[in-house]
């Protein structure tokens, strides 16, 4: 008697026809045949009657059909609880990280994900759009993402919300407005993110509806680069305070924040439907403790429903 055997019987009962429990299992109909004569043979009784419309329990199947679901319930629950301690050991967590969440987050999150003997965390950078098509192809277990787009195979965990601002040199910001308006950016010189990153085409959707064109002179997505070009060019961006906050307070850059609207995104943790980590409610505890201490701070971070 041996497992294969169990299922096939198992299978046989449940559907009441081999032709069925064959295809249920993915073998020939003969090859199943022979496994349930092989098992009759060894208990020395029959198990089913053979009909014209399918297979009937005798009653010795009768006495043995609840002991082998017994038998097989039993089985999966060993091997699922094998399987959950496995998942917890320190298998690779492989994390994507966009810029800002990166500068403000991360030092923070690694130094408690390090407290105790956790699995490794593996980091990669890269911008919303690209982080989550690697979620959906599997080469990443989770990633931060903003306003990711409906998708029934990931599951999407709302962090916060958070304000995007004007920057610029700071003399070029001498006599504005403190706060200017949306239709106020179509006269200003940016330096944007490429037209397929997930904010640039929340910026070209409020500047439709807006009725204006944004004078975008670069795409830029390199953080390094466009601080590099503002200064050059004498140009602006439209950021993340957060981002920028060194330059910021060393006088690097000066900002203005942006209204009627505001311009606000959503960060989410990201991850397959079925692909969470053994670990992922440990990493979504730490995540939301770390969180609770930025939210209201000057990296214009808020819960709620955004503005």
């Amino acid at each position: 008697m041996n497992l294969r055997q169990l299922r096939y019987f198992q299978s046989v009962v449940r559907t009441g026809s081999q032709t069925v429990a064959s295809t249920e299992m993915g073998v020939s109909q003969p090859a199943l045949g022979v496994q349930v004569r092989a098992l009759e043979t060894e208990l020395g009784t029959a198990l089913f009657h053979r009909k014209s419309r399918g297979m009937e329990l005798t009653e010795a199947g009768k006495e043995f059909s609840p002991q082998v679901d017994d038998i097989l319930a039993r089985l999966d629950m060993a091997k699922e609880s094998v399987q959950r301690f496995a998942n917890t050991q320190k298998s690779d967590i492989r994390l994507g990280m966009p810029p800002t969440p990166g500068k403000a987050l991360l030092p923070s999150f690694l130094t408690e994900w390090g407290r105790r003997d956790r699995a490794k965390l593996i980091v990669h950078e890269g911008l919303s759009f690209d982080l989550l098509s690697r979620v959906r192809d599997g080469a990443l277990d989770y990633a931060f993402c903003y306003d990711p787009p409906r998708d029934a195979l990931l599951e999407t965990l709302p962090l916060f919300h958070e304000e995007l601002v004007l920057i610029g040199p700071p003399d070029k910001m001498r006599g504005k407005e403190p706060a200017l308006s949306f239709c106020d950016l179509a006269r200003l010189p940016l330096i944007l993110d490429s037209k397929n990153q997930i904010t640039r085409v929340l910026l070209e959707s409020m500047a439709e509806a807006e009725g204006i064109a944004l004078n975008v002179v670069l795409e830029v997505e390199a953080v390094n680069l466009k601080r590099e070009l503002m200064e050059s060019l004498r140009a602006f961006s439209i950021v993340p305070f957060g981002l920028f906050s060194d330059d910021i307070a060393n006088g690097r850059f000066a900002i203005r924040p942006i209204v009627s609207p505001r311009i606000t995104r959503t960060l989410c943790l990201v991850n397959r439907c079925n692909g969470r980590h053994g670990a992922h409610k440990e990493l979504v505890t730490i995540l939301l403790k770390i969180l609770s201490d930025k939210i209201g701070t000057q990296l214009n971070w808020h819960t709620g429903d955004p503005a």
